[in-house]
């Protein structure tokens, strides 16, 4: 497929094009060099990015429902406000990258890196971080209701006022992660590792695997 004079195909060289608002349902551009490219407000429906370089690329306000990005590197993207319903993130690079205000329910996050990532009211249900590095990102005023983040790194992580009710954070590391006011009712926290986590005003109503008690008001 031709595009605004691009060759739009696996591989291809599209290093800063502008391709905002275009339907792109099913493109594929697996490993392609797309660095600093705009597909903002684009439909790309099942589109496959696998293994693509999009470091800095703009997606935001893109439909990805169902799209493909394992192992690629987004490292510092914006995918702000886009739907990512059912995307898959196996392996990818997301460090830095920013998915506020996003939809990426049912989403997987298999394994990859978040470092640092801002994903601040955003819709993470039913969403998979298993084994993710997931330290230092924020998940403030966020929804990841029955999510799963088993084995995650999420050391300097924070859930400011977020939903979790339900969600699975087996084995996971939580230095220093900050839980204050978020509602982590029934979410189950076996053999949780690490020192220096805030639960303060947190709804805990049938945690599992750890007992929280909240420091007594000053």
């Amino acid at each position: 497929m031709e595009v605004n004079g691009h060759l739009l195909i696996p591989g291809a060289h599209l290093a800063g094009a502008h391709l905002m608002e275009l339907d792109l349902t099913g493109i594929d551009l697996a490993g392609a060099n797309l660095t600093q490219a705009y597909l903002s407000s684009c439909t790309l429906v099942n589109a496959n990015f696998t293994g693509a370089n999009l470091t800095e690329a703009s997606f935001r306000g893109a439909d990805l429902t169902g799209a493909t990005f394992n192992s690629a590197n987004l490292a510092g993207a914006t995918l702000s406000s886009a739907n990512g319903t059912g995307a898959s993130f196996v392996d990818a690079n997301l460090s830095g990258a920013h998915l506020v205000k996003g939809n990426f329910s049912r989403a997987t996050f298999r394994g990859a890196k978040l470092r640092g990532a801002r994903l601040s009211d955003a819709e993470f249900w039913n969403a998979d971080f298993g084994n993710a590095d997931l330290s230092g990102a924020s998940f403030n005023n966020s929804d990841l209701s029955a999510a799963v983040l088993s084995g995650a790194d999420c050391g300097g992580a924070t859930f400011v006022d977020a939903n979790l009710p339900g969600a699975v954070l087996r084995g996971i590391d939580f230095t220093r992660t900050i839980f204050s006011g978020a509602d982590i009712t029934g979410a189950d926290f076996t053999g949780f590792r690490g020192t220096g986590a805030i639960f303060d005003h947190a709804i805990v109503d049938g945690v599992i695997g750890i007992i929280i008690t909240h420091r007594p008001p000053e």
